[in-house]
């Protein structure tokens, strides 16, 4: 024990360690430099890629909103298709009621009995046809809303 605390450092022990230390700062300092390096391409690539998202679900709301105006206005198309079509119908009933009432004030008693039978069918078939004009008049107050593009835009922003 003696010994070591008398001994002095070998001068080439130390130059041999301090260029090993060396060596490994400067490679350690190569390793920091690529991985920043690699961290400023991946971090472009997340931007990039961000943006290509935010573009790709413009796209798709904005196609998403055309198909539903779309769709609405053919449902809506479909229904005054299908309001004008009863109302030429009822038009028709009407006018077949009133001949029939016509034809009740020139006809003698004895058939008054049938046609009271036929305008009690005649009227049973009216009230269900008014019926469905109504139901069909009802379906046809909807509105198409003006989609809102704010939604979309606040949902794309807080990403």
């Amino acid at each position: 024990m003696t010994s070591d605390l008398f001994s002095t450092p070998d001068p080439f022990d130390q130059l041999s360690t301090a260029s090993a230390s060396s060596s490994n700062v400067v490679d350690l300092e190569r390793r920091v430099a690529e991985l920043q390096q690699q961290e400023k391409v991946l971090r472009q690539e997340i931007a990039t890629l961000q943006n290509s998202y935010n573009a790709m679900l413009q796209k798709q709301v904005a196609e998403a909103q055309m198909a539903i105006a779309r769709v609405a206005k053919e449902g809506l198309s479909d229904l005054e298709q299908r309001r004008q079509t009863l109302q030429v119908a009822v038009e028709q009933l009407e006018r077949r009621q009133e001949r029939i009432r016509n034809e009740m004030k020139t006809t003698f008693a004895g058939a008054s009995q049938d046609l009271a039978i036929r305008v009690q069918g005649f009227k049973d078939y009216l009230v269900g046809s008014l019926q469905d004009l109504v139901t069909a008049a009802e379906q046809l107050q909807m509105t198409v809303p003006n989609p809102d593009p704010e939604p979309v835009r606040s949902l794309l922003l807080e990403q």
